[in-house]
């Protein structure tokens, strides 16, 4: 899949969401059951996302190697995902319930047609 971005820092973050539309952060560890049990789901919804809307992004942030990331983006707890839309927070999701997830993807969906 394309439109994956692997990110550590807070300063490489702060440019790239200011340089994509859409952008869908990714938050886990490599050791985290939760996160592993949605990889699939979240890259299907992502990948659904992306056929809908030009310059949609999903960061990975791997929490063990991206502290400053994390720390700056606030992350208590993984898998969390967060959602920007022309470098505004629309969205964020902690936990893996499927259909929570699917709500999460919609309501960034629904807020990019609402800002548009």
């Amino acid at each position: 899949m394309s439109n994956i971005t692997y990110l550590t820092n807070r300063n490489q973050f702060k440019d790239f969401k200011l340089q994509h539309k859409v952008v869908i952060v990714k938050a886990e560890a490599t050791w985290c059951g939760p996160c592993k049990r949605i990889k699939t789901e979240v890259y299907d919804l992502f990948d659904a996302l992306q056929k809908k809307v030009n310059n949609a992004q999903l960061v990975i942030v791997d929490t063990d190697h991206g502290r400053d990331l994390a720390s700056y983006l606030k992350i208590k707890s993984i898998p969390t995902l967060i959602s920007f839309i022309n470098g505004n927070l629309v969205d964020v999701h902690m936990g893996s319930d499927k259909n929570e997830l699917r709500s999460f993807f919609n309501k960034t969906y629904n807020e990019l047609l609402k800002n548009n």
